[in-house]
């Protein structure tokens, strides 16, 4: 039986991720500083939760000693807009708590591992010099988060050098139920906000790189899967990349009454808005996405009217 640890376990896309894996038949281990079991209530009696701190090395050396881990996706992180507020712990969290999750992985003899990075290692361009990046572009953080990304992606070359499997996806937009911080949040509000009878302010340039939360997971437990010859890779995922007045025509489309307000800033917040990522690698590898951009805004409404 293979035991995965999922860090974040219980976070808005490691719950989705727990729940693949108990579906393919999975041993899986939650570990969370703050678990937030309503989450994967559904399948509470089919996982372990642990709550911990990726920044105490001795709470994750249990972990593995404990369950005998085979596989880690790691997802736990401080989000873009806190990791600018507290950059001491953004750095405990993103870097160091990483750092302890890649060497106990290492030390176990983990054979596959799943690192989550984002679009933001690709930098903010101007909309004038918008382009489409593969996994070869340069990156170029200019936000903590960012960084941070950059160090746990050079973190996981140096790992796989041991022998595991390191395979790190960078996340564009991802929107879904269940989403309640991060610096392109937006994009999940314009879907909610209005689902809820409350209007919503969104800014309008740019095109984000849309990620429904489903396909967020279901890229992480491919990897996980599905790779495991060795070595260090890179993948995008993005499932269309559209503007946001695109989602509020969907959105208008099905909730006639909905006060979206489209301004004509930009999202200071979301340093990689402009990039447009080249998915092909990814889908080279096996896995495309299942929703596009209306598909997952209308599984995001059915969602909340099954919450």
């Amino acid at each position: 039986m293979t035991t995965y640890l999922i860090t974040g376990g219980t976070g808005f896309i490691g719950a989705h991720v727990a729940r693949r894996l108990v579906e393919r038949g999975r041993e899986v281990v939650l570990f969370d500083v703050a678990p937030r079991e309503d989450r994967v209530a559904d399948v509470r009696d089919d996982v372990t939760i642990v709550q911990g701190d990726i920044r105490r090395p001795e709470q994750l050396a249990r972990v593995f000693e404990t369950h005998d881990i085979d596989r880690v996706c790691h997802l736990a992180s401080l989000l873009g807009a806190e990791s600018e507020e507290d950059p001491p712990r953004s750095i405990g969290i993103n870097v160091e708590g990483t750092s302890y999750v890649y060497d106990l992985a290492a030390t176990h003899g983990v054979e596959r591992f799943v690192n989550t990075s984002s679009i933001a290692v690709y930098g903010y361009h101007p909309p004038a010099a918008v382009e489409r990046v593969t996994e070869e572009a340069p990156r170029r953080p200019n936000i903590l988060y960012a960084s941070c990304k950059l160090v746990n992606e050079d973190l996981g070359k140096r790992y796989a050098e041991s022998g595991m499997t390191v395979s790190t996806v960078r996340f564009g937009s991802v929107f879904g139920p269940g989403r309640d911080t991060g610096a392109s949040g937006f994009t999940t509000a314009i879907v909610e906000k209005p689902a809820r009878g409350d209007p919503v302010t969104v800014p309008g340039i740019g095109e984000p790189n849309w990620v429904y939360v489903e396909d967020a997971a279901a890229g992480v437990v491919h990897l996980a899967e599905e790779r495991g010859d060795g070595g260090y890779e890179e993948y995008n995922l993005a499932s269309e990349i559209a503007p946001l007045r695109r989602a509020a025509d969907l959105v208008r489309d099905r909730i006639p009454d909905a006060d979206i307000t489209i301004t004509d800033a930009q999202p200071e917040t979301l340093p990689g808005v402009w990039m447009r990522m080249d998915t092909s690698k990814l889908e080279a590898a096996g896995f495309t996405p299942a929703y596009d951009l209306e598909a997952g805004i209308e599984a995001h409404l059915a969602a909340l009217d099954t919450a």
